[in-house]
C-alpha cells in the first residue's frame, strides 16, 4: 500500500517508546482506506452587535479513492437549518427566504487531500464560485442596486476569488476538519508559523502559534490549539490594492483617508481534537473574532464553527 504512512507511524511509535509516553514530537497523520466513512454535526454561528445567526447542517465524508498520491473524498451536506435573520436588511428578507426554500436539498462535492490528510483542493471550485455569484446577484438585486454597478461588483468578486478562497468561503468546514492533519507537532514548546487571512480586502498575511495541550496515547487522543493574528501592515497593503482596483474599474478614485480611521483586528482560534493512528478529527472548534475601531462607531463581529463527529463512523482496518 502507500509506503509513506507505515514509515511515519513507525517513527511515531519509536518517539513514543523513547519518550516514555511523552515524546518530543507528535505526528498527526491520516491513514484512511477506500470506503472509510465519517459523519459530523456542523454548527456555524455569526454574532454582530448583539444579534446572532446560526446554521446547522450534517456533513458526511466518504473516502472514494486512495492512491499513491492522494485521497479523494466525497462530501455530502444535508439537513441544513437556519435561524436568526436579524442581521439581514429588511429589504433582503424575502429574497433570502426564497433562496432558503431548498435548504434541505442534498449538496455533494468532491475534494482531495495528500497522503497525510492535508487538504489540497475542491475539484469543482470554479463551478461552486459561479453558483455563489448567482446567489449573490439575486441578493444584490433585492437591494435595488442598478444593473451597471451590479455587473461591476459581480465581475470584481469573480476576479478576486482564488480557488483557496472559494473553499474557505463556501465550505470552510472541509478545510477546518483537515487543518491540523499532516503535521509534526512539538511537545516541548509552541510552534510559530506564518498564515493568511481571507479578509474583505483579499488575502492578508498573519502570524500564529500552535500548542499541543493534551496527549494521551492510551486513549488515542490529542488536542491541538492554534491562535493566529492578522498583520496590520499587510492589511494596509491589501486595502490599498483593493482601492486601486475599484478606482480602475469604476473610474472613481476613493480618497486615501477613507480607511485611515479604521483599524481591523482579526484573530483566529482553533481547538482541534482527534484520534491517533490513524489521525481522524473528532471535535473542532474554530472562532474568528473581528474588532473594528472606526470613527463612525461601527463595532466588530464573531464567527464560530463547532464540528463534532457522530458515533458509529466506519473506519476500515
Amino acid at each position: 500500500m502507500k509506503k509513506i504512512i507505515p514509515i511515519i507511524l513507525l517513527l511515531f511509535g519509536v518517539c513514543s517508546f523513547l519518550g516514555a509516553q511523552t515524546p518530543k514530537v507528535v505526528f498527526v497523520v491520516a491513514d484512511w482506506h477506500k470506503g472509510d466513512q465519517m459523519e459530523y454535526n456542523v454548527k456555524k454561528t455569526k454574532a454582530k452587535n448583539g444579534v446572532e445567526e446560526t446554521v446547522w447542517s450534517n456533513l458526511a465524508l466518504q473516502v472514494v479513492d486512495s492512491t499513491e498520491e492522494y485521497y479523494r473524498i466525497k462530501a455530502t451536506y444535508s439537513g441544513k437549518e437556519v435561524s436568526g435573520y436579524a442581521m439581514l436588511a429588511d429589504s433582503l428578507r424575502k429574497v433570502v427566504d426564497d433562496l432558503l426554500i431548498d435548504v434541505d436539498t442534498v449538496v455533494t462535492l468532491y475534494y482531495r487531500t495528500d497522503l497525510t490528510g492535508t487538504f489540497l483542493e475542491i475539484e469543482n471550485a470554479q463551478e461552486i464560485l459561479e453558483h455563489g455569484l448567482l446567489v449573490a446577484e439575486k441578493l444584490l438585486q433585492g437591494t435595488g442596486m442598478d444593473d451597471n454597478t451590479l455587473r461591476q461588483t459581480i465581475q470584481m468578486t469573480r476576479e478576486m476569488y482564488t480557488e483557496d478562497m472559494v473553499a474557505a468561503k463556501f465550505f470552510p468546514e472541509i478545510a477546518l476538519l483537515h487543518s491540523s492533519l499532516g503535521y509534526m507537532y512539538s511537545m516541548k514548546k509552541p510552534s510559530k508559523f506564518v498564515t493568511s487571512f481571507n479578509s474583505p480586502f483579499g488575502e492578508v498575511l498573519g502570524r500564529g502559534v500552535t500548542t499541543v495541550t493534551a496527549y494521551d496515547p492510551a486513549e488515542s487522543f490529542c488536542r491541538i490549539e492554534t491562535v493566529s493574528t492578522m498583520d496590520q501592515k499587510q492589511l494596509k497593503k491589501a486595502v490599498k490594492t483593493l482601492l486601486d482596483r475599484v478606482a480602475a474599474m469604476t473610474g472613481n478614485a476613493l480618497p486615501k483617508s477613507t480607511f485611515k480611521s479604521i483599524k481591523i483586528d482579526m484573530t483566529d482560534e482553533t481547538i482541534y481534537e482527534c484520534t491517533l493512528e490513524p489521525a481522524t478529527p473528532t471535535h473542532v472548534e474554530y472562532t474568528r473574532t473581528v474588532k473594528v475601531d472606526a470613527s463612525d462607531g461601527s463595532g466588530g463581529q464573531k464567527e464560530q464553527y463547532v464540528i463534532t463527529r457522530k458515533k458509529g463512523c466506519l473506519l476500515l482496518d
